[in-house]
């Protein structure tokens, strides 16, 4: 049995994908923004505070970079219509 409205499911279906992973790419690449924002902040306070602290926030920045890497990989990756 063939489904007359096979063909119409299958798009709207097709649309509701590549919606899902625009929407998916745009949230990684707002994650990246406030990760990158984020290390900013730890850098400027790292200016302000004693080595000990300096070395601290200054690495949670390096982390926080490292995470804005992976999540614009993340953006891209679902930017991309297969």
């Amino acid at each position: 049995m063939s489904d007359p409205n096979y063909a119409e499911r299958a798009r709207r279906l097709e649309e509701q994908h590549v919606g899902l992973r625009r929407q998916m790419a745009e949230i990684a690449a707002s994650i990246a923004a406030t990760e990158d924002q984020i290390a900013n902040t730890f850098e400027k306070m790292a200016q302000q505070r004693s080595a000990s602290d300096a070395e601290h926030l200054l690495a949670q920045a390096e982390k926080a970079r490292s995470y804005a890497v992976k999540e614009r990989g993340r953006a891209a990756d679902y930017g991309d219509d297969d």
